[in-house]
């Protein structure tokens, strides 16, 4: 299958958006920031960036960096609490918090 990328404007973000096309049609990709809290942090940066096409959910960032569900207590889309399925759009972070112990 033939893909190749094809780099547009963004009107909202006067930023250049790279898309994919292919056979199937268009998927359009965006950068995400990830920003990691406590030990999720072990082996990785402070903040990660990724590609990713719309399509993309919690769970498949999650398994993208290698972090198991049970490590997450506190997953927050742009502040607001997030479910594993919900997915992005441009501009968008997403924070990741392990439980919290103490005593």
């Amino acid at each position: 299958m033939k893909r190749f990328a094809v780099v547009g404007k963004n009107r909202h973000k006067k930023s250049e958006t790279l898309i994919f096309c292919d056979i199937n049609g268009f998927r359009t990709m965006m950068k995400l920031e990830v920003r990691l809290f406590a030990y999720l942090r072990d082996g990785r940066e402070k903040k990660v960036y990724l590609d990713i096409t719309e399509e993309t959910t919690v769970q498949d960032v999650m398994n993208i960096l290698n972090i198991d569900v049970a490590d997450v207590s506190i997953v927050l889309i742009n502040g607001q609490n997030s479910g594993l399925s919900a997915c992005f759009k441009e501009g968008d972070y997403i924070s990741f918090f392990p439980p919290v112990g103490g005593g």
